[in-house]
This record gives structure tokens, sequence and C-alpha cells, in this order.
């Protein structure tokens, strides 16, 4: 067979099963002469070297050895359980904590299954499984377990905005092994790639007026973050993505034209954005630069103000408005 090789336990020299000077009375011998029909090490051969095959069998090797030619030498065996794999991408990516109750439902009913049997109905049944109560308890640990039915949530039925969740998370993992060449494509049907592009809330998107945006910008003013106030006058102003303003750079900034221009390699589209501002922005971007010292680089040095933001919500006395939002307010 193509590429099969047999390795002798004496010499530790290897022997093509396609050498016929080899063969002697159905027989393969090594050129010291040790029989390696008797004492199979059975391995196959790529570019990158020898690799010891999972099963002494000639026939279930040289199909490894296909498997591995095509997809690349880290190719899981059958035996091969999905949960080694998911700790170790898990190990790599470490989930947040909210995370951490999704992967800990998803490593128990994986853990179990060869990566090569996933296929889409493996996961519909997953789905199935979280949506059936019965079904699912079985999934949660002990302590876990306690914890739903001492608060009354083990009957509790996820949302499909929730089973997006679900997906979105083992979407990342299977792509994961498709980039390191553990199998070929990602076992996501029409169906349950749908579901997981599905990005529709359980709220209706929100604006703010011009009055209410005067009361949010006066609330920041009291902010124990300093640097919250021009983050929401710059949002309100140009109505960038929040990843833009947060990871604003003060090179952005055309002082003497009143432009800000954000470079495509930053923005959603891979296109520059220029966006004209009024006077009174740039002056409030002046002064701050300012007080603060900043000549170059990054204009804010927090990254994240959704803790800051919300505060200052409550304080202006509005409802629930995601930061996204105010792209599209007054």
């Amino acid at each position: 067979m193509k590429g099969i090789y047999l390795r002798c336990e004496n010499c530790r020299k290897f022997t093509s099963t396609e050498k016929k000077s080899a063969r002697k009375g159905g027989h393969i011998y090594c050129l010291c002469g040790e029989n390696l029909s008797r004492k199979r090490q059975v391995y196959y051969r790529l570019k990158s070297g020898f690799y010891r095959a999972e099963s002494n069998s000639l026939n279930d090797a040289y199909e490894e050895y296909l498997n591995a030619k095509n997809y690349g030498n880290k190719t899981v065996s059958r035996k091969v359980r999905t949960g080694e794999l998911l700790d170790s991408y898990l190990g790599k990516y470490r989930p947040s904590e909210k995370e951490q109750y999704r992967w800990e439902l998803i490593c128990t009913y994986f853990k179990n299954i060869p990566l090569s049997n996933i296929t889409s109905f493996v996961i519909k049944d997953f789905c199935n499984v979280l949506k059936t109560p019965e079904k699912r308890k079985k999934l949660y640990s002990p302590e876990k377990y306690e914890e739903l039915k001492k608060y009354g949530h083990l009957n509790k039925v996820p949302t499909d905005k929730s089973l997006r969740y679900y997906l979105v998370n083992l979407r990342k993992f299977f792509r994961w092994c498709t980039d390191n060449k553990y199998m070929k494509e990602i076992p996501f049907d029409g169906e349950l790639n749908g579901m997981a592009k599905n990005k529709k809330t359980d709220f209706a998107p929100a604006t703010i007026n011009t009055e209410e945006s005067l009361r949010l910008l006066k609330a920041s003013e009291y902010s124990k973050n300093k640097e919250l106030y021009l983050f929401l006058l710059i949002s309100l102003a140009t109505g960038l993505r929040k990843s833009n303003v947060t990871g604003m750079r003060v090179e952005w900034i055309d002082f003497d034209n009143n432009i800000i221009i954000v470079p495509h390699e930053h923005t959603k589209a891979k296109k520059e954005i220029r966006i004209p501002v009024s006077q009174l922005l740039i002056n409030e971007i002046k002064e701050f630069t300012k007080e603060n010292q900043i000549n170059e680089g990054r204009l804010f040095e927090t990254k994240d103000f959704r803790c800051s933001y919300a505060n200052a919500l409550k304080l202006a006395g509005l409802p629930h408005i995601r930061i996204h939002d105010l792209r599209h307010s007054v």
C-alpha cells in the first residue's frame, strides 16, 4: 500500500509495504532479516515525516493516511473524543464568566462524542435537549442543579436568542477545529447557520431626542469616569460606532479643517470614514487633550464605558438605551 511503512523493532528502520524485494512468502522482512508482519508497527509517511497509525490493520492505517494527506497530519482519530479538543480550545480561549455556564453544558453533551461523528443532526439534538427541561437536567453539575432548583429555574425554557449564543460558541469552536485541520468543514447546515446569525432581540431599538441627550450629557458630568462626557458627545455628534469612538486616536482628528477621519482598517465596511464636525466639538476635544496632556495615540484610556454609561442613564432618568443606539439619535 502506498505511503504505508512497517518499522523494525531491532534496527528501527522503516520498510515500505510496496517494496517487492522485502516480500517473502506473504510476509514483509526488514533488511536485517526481521519479520515485520509478525510484530507490526504500522506508520504512514507525509512530507513532514513518519506518523504512527492508530491501528495495526493495514487497511485502517491506509484510510488514516489518506485523511491525514488530505487534511493535514493533525487529523483527529475516530477514537479521540471531542472533549479533549474542547479542553484545548477553552484552555487557549478562556471564556468569560457569562459564557462559562454555556460552555459547561456544551462540554457535558459533546465530550464523549467523536469529532468525526458530529453532524448538523447531532447539533440540532443538542438544541432540543436544551429546550427540554427533563433532558437538560442531565447536563448540569450537582452544584449547578441545586442552585437552579433553589431559584426555580430548572423548568425555564431558553429563548431563540439564548440558543443563538450556544450556536455561536459552537461555531467558533468548529472553526478552530477546521483552522487546525481537525475537521474539513463546520457541521452547520442552512438552518443552523440561520439560527446562529439571527440577531433579533427581545427589545426594539431605542432613540433619544435632543432634550434627553442634553440630560444624559449633564448626568455624565457627575460621573467618576471623567472621559464619559466627551465619549457621549462624540457618539451623539458623529454617529460613529462604539468601537470607533472608544478606539479613537488623536491622529484621526483634523483640528484645522474640523474633520474626523477614521482609517479604513478600523471600520466595519473597510472604507475610510470622513465626518465634518462642529467647532464646539473640536474645542471640547482640544480642551480634553490639553488637560490630560494627550498629544498622540488613543484619546480615551477607558476601553469599556458600559458601567459608567448605565449609571448616567439612571441619573438622567432615562430607560435602558444601548450605546449603539446613540448613533441613531439626535
